[in-house]
């Protein structure tokens, strides 16, 4: 969340208890390394959601384990906000399935100039 929350972006989220937004860390039967799965979407707004990260995959592919989670995380937050997944551009982006989960840990400024454009 703090990779959000510190980028040139309007965007903050909060942990809150009273929730019922979920993070599940399982090893899931899918093979993505993570999911978000929305639960109620009001016209635009994503008011309920799960992210679901799948242990088996993270830790068979991960070198840098709490860096490979953190992308991952951050990746799923960016579906949150309606970024798209895999962006056709040539600029590094936490939205790549490309990119190197190992390293890229934060949205880059590809991935602001997409949140405020949105917002």
């Amino acid at each position: 969340m703090n990779s959000w929350n510190s980028s040139n972006t309007s965007i903050n989220f909060y942990k809150c208890s009273n929730t019922n937004n979920k993070i599940t860390v399982s090893p899931f039967s899918f093979n993505e390394v993570g999911k978000l799965k929305p639960i109620i979407v009001s016209g635009t707004e994503l008011v309920e959601f799960e992210i679901q990260l799948n242990s088996t995959t993270i830790t068979n592919n991960a070198v840098n384990l709490n860096n490979y989670i953190q992308s991952v995380f951050v990746h799923e937050l960016g579906h949150a906000i309606w970024l798209e997944g895999n962006p056709t551009t040539t600029e590094d982006s936490i939205m790549k399935y490309s990119r190197n989960r190992n390293t890229m840990i934060a949205p880059s400024s590809f991935d602001e100039a997409s949140v405020n454009m949105k917002y």
